[in-house]
């Protein structure tokens, strides 16, 4: 009787994440063969990804990555050219989906849930416009990023003009600003199971509640209601894994965005599990069922 043997292929930046890291030694520690995808590298090619012969891809694109449309379109092809047994953990479709802003704001729209007021495009609008449907102050981003990076708070015509040349040449969101937002839930999930929740909150005097800008970690016990928006999230955007944040609303959770490839450090050092042997697990019995 023929064993079956695992092969899991991982798609990443480069160089990849401390994530994407920890996740492949939990999968080799399953006896799970490893590969790695770099599609910005134009020399690692589809067929040399496939010559693994992978039945396992775990997507970990963050959307800061060179030519991110060039790469969803490489990886598109790749998801293409993948035999039908092979299991996918987070398709190409929604984590094209997860990375931008806009099309993130579009599905939530569709499926009912509160989110922050947004308007897309903003290089089309002026500061007079976005005040008067935002309201003051409100916050510029990119598209497409994550981890607070090129994220303003804007109040004047010239902060709007000093934001947009930070964010440069990618596409920019603006967003009303949410007070309460300088603590937020993340709640880490495998499709409708919650792997561990946390709660982010901003250094005094700022805003920004991300691990990365300095934020602190404790650990959280969601509501009722936070479990269902986030359940809900992952699963009108289409992920297998992603971080869904949370401020509280007058009427209840307001989804603040939903990351594709939540970071990992901090919620292992939070909790003192093992969250990254817990999503290798759950993609492995994803794949044998």
């Amino acid at each position: 009787m023929k064993t079956f043997k695992a092969r899991a292929l991982i798609i990443s930046r480069l160089p990849p994440s401390h994530a994407a890291k920890r996740l492949a030694d939990e999968l080799l520690s399953l006896d799970i063969q490893v590969s790695w995808f770099f599609p910005e590298q134009r020399d690692d090619t589809i067929s040399e990804a496939l010559a693994s012969k992978p039945n396992l891809v775990i997507n970990r694109l963050l959307g800061d990555e060179v030519s991110l449309s060039e790469v969803l379109n490489s990886c598109s092809e790749l998801e293409a050219s993948l035999p039908e047994s092979a299991m996918v953990i987070n398709d190409i479709r929604s984590v094209r989906t997860a990375l931008s802003k806009s099309s993130q704001s579009q599905a939530l729209t569709a499926a009912g849930l509160d989110q922050v007021k947004e308007i897309s495009n903003v290089q089309a609008h002026d500061h007079q416009d976005l005040l008067s449907r935002l309201g003051l102050p409100y916050i510029i981003k990119p598209d497409t990023g994550y981890g607070g990076d090129a994220v303003s708070l804007c109040s004047s015509p010239d902060d709007l003009r000093g934001a947009l040349r930070e964010v440069g040449s990618r596409m920019a969101v603006a967003q009303a600003f949410i007070p309460s937002a300088s603590i937020t839930s993340r709640l880490l999930m495998f499709r409708e199971s919650l792997i561990v929740a946390y709660r982010r909150i901003a250094e005094p005097g700022k805003w920004k509640a991300n691990f990365s800008q300095g934020a602190t970690l404790e650990l959280y016990t969601p509501t009722e209601s936070e479990r269902q928006s986030a359940n809900l999230a992952m699963e009108c955007i289409g992920l297998d894994i992603g971080g869904v944040d949370l401020v509280a609303g007058e009427s209840g959770p307001i989804v603040l965005e939903i990351n594709p490839s939540p970071g990992l450090a901090g919620a292992e050092k939070i909790s003192g599990h093992n969250i990254a042997g817990q999503i290798a697990q759950h993609s492995f019995g994803k794949l044998t069922g």
